[in-house]
């Protein structure tokens, strides 16, 4: 290997980024399918919320498991491609089929929820979890190239749930109700199909293969042993949790804020242009900015910053005009947060890697993927307890004043404190910033006197 800069060409990097749309059916049971369980099928809150918690614990496990067999696949198409793929086709199919709920008591409307919850999540949802962070470490192993991987994966996210954000526009326009959802589901996934056949022909993998011999023959047991001894590890993980507790209950919390709060239906696509729009703009130009401040500096400043407009906005959650300048300053605010998640795993694993001589970065990536899928249950099922606590009726037009309470705090506090306990995880990044350079040099030098395996 040479000290050659290694760029990635553009139309690459938007594939990459283009695998969020492809698996747009993860943001669609996000956004919808509670709302569409508790309002549609009639599915009591109690019962989404235990739906959400024991799906997710099952499927933060799952992850560990999907982490060992990408690290453990050599395929001529790379390593976690291949699984990206299979998912994204398991995400497709189940994302449509969750909102097809048969005509069959109210037992089994919740036993078909579950199984197609946990088809969806448990299953694909971990194989793209894996696969979609990993495929960064396997796709360059330069720093600058890693930041803007996550700069525009994150991005097109929040395109993604910018533009769907208009959902329960286009549901009512297809006739609402199930077929509503069920059409307004398959009509998004049709979509993410046509952007998996683009990815597949435009990721590519060039690095992974030059696995060292210790690395292929380390034991599970030892490689474990590693892992839980690299305090990255847990950090990025935490930071993964946090971040998706507060999108798990603030994301859900939405459609009831519009429809209850704010009595606006189509106020849930305004907030989706606030919330993302902005977002997109700070993820884009966070690489730049870091480059002069520093990463790490950035993403502290950018909490607090968002935490502050979500805070303010909490009293005086039924004025719109109001909630949407702050929300946009707070979601232009967020950008580099979130752009640094990608390339903080990176880094994790390459921490891992510079200090056992065992490369796993699959296994990092199922680390992330935990703290998603954990966070998201548990964000969902915070929100679901506490509606159900406060006497949230599902067939009611109209809530009492606790449930419309506890919808404005968990939609702006929670969110605002889960900002502000994320610095303490991005914190320590200050250090592994500084030696990170010195890192990479040294496990390019450990690459380039490896063979790629045969």
């Amino acid at each position: 290997m040479n000290g050659k800069k290694e760029v990635l060409k553009t139309k690459e990097i938007f594939a990459y980024a283009c695998t969020t749309a492809v698996t747009m059916g993860t943001i669609l049971i996000a956004s919808f399918v509670s709302g569409y369980w508790t309002d549609v099928v009639g599915i009591s809150m109690g019962a989404v919320g235990v739906i959400l918690l024991v799906t997710n614990i099952f499927d933060g496990l799952s992850d560990l498991v999907m982490g060992v067999i990408v690290d453990k696949t050599h395929t001529r198409h790379g390593k976690a491609k291949p699984w990206l793929f299979i998912g994204s086709i398991g995400v497709i199919i189940t994302s449509t089929l969750i909102f097809i709920t048969p005509d069959i008591p109210m037992t089994g409307k919740i036993i078909y929820a579950s199984v197609m919850y946990f088809l969806a999540g448990a299953v694909f949802a971990t194989m793209t979890n894996v696969a979609t962070p990993t495929l960064v470490n396997l796709m360059t192993t330069d720093t600058d190239e890693r930041f803007k991987l996550g700069s525009w994966l994150f991005s097109m996210m929040f395109f993604v749930y910018m533009v769907l954000g208009f959902g329960l526009n286009v549901i009512m326009a297809l006739g609402g109700g199930q077929k509503g959802y069920f059409k307004f589901a398959l009509l998004c996934n049709i979509v993410a199909a046509i952007l998996m056949i683009f990815c597949w022909f435009n990721i590519k993998e060039r690095h992974g293969q030059e696995v060292t011999e210790k690395s292929e023959k380390v034991d599970i047991k030892e490689f474990f042993a590693t892992i839980f001894s690299n305090k990255y590890f847990f950090l990025v993980m935490g930071m993964y949790f946090l971040t998706n507790i507060a999108n798990g209950a603030s994301g859900g919390a939405q459609y009831y804020y519009v429809m209850y709060v704010l009595k606006n239906p189509t106020a849930f696509g305004i907030l989706s242009i606030t919330s993302y729009g902005a977002c997109i703009i700070g993820t884009l130009i966070a690489p730049a900015i870091g480059k002069k401040v520093g990463v790490t500096k950035l993403v502290i400043i950018s909490n607090f910053v968002t935490a502050l407009t979500y805070i303010l906005a909490f009293f005086r959650p039924t004025d719109l005009v109001y909630v949407v300048v702050l929300g946009t300053i707070g979601s232009f605010a967020n950008g580099p947060a979130c752009a640094v998640l990608s390339p903080y795993n990176a880094m994790a694993a390459d921490y891992g890697e510079y200090k056992s001589g065992v490369a796993r970065p699959a296994i990092y990536s199922a680390g992330t993927s935990v703290g998603t899928k954990l966070g998201m249950g548990f964000g969902g099922m915070l929100f679901s307890f506490i509606l159900t606590a406060t006497g949230y009726d599902g067939f009611a037009n109209v809530q009492n004043s606790a449930t419309l309470t506890s919808i404005s705090v968990v939609y702006f506090l929670v969110f605002a404190v889960i900002m502000l306990l994320n610095n303490l995880m991005t914190a320590p990044f200050l250090k592994l910033e500084k030696e990170y350079g010195d890192i990479t040099a040294e496990l390019k030098s450990r690459h380039a006197e490896s063979e790629p395996l045969r």
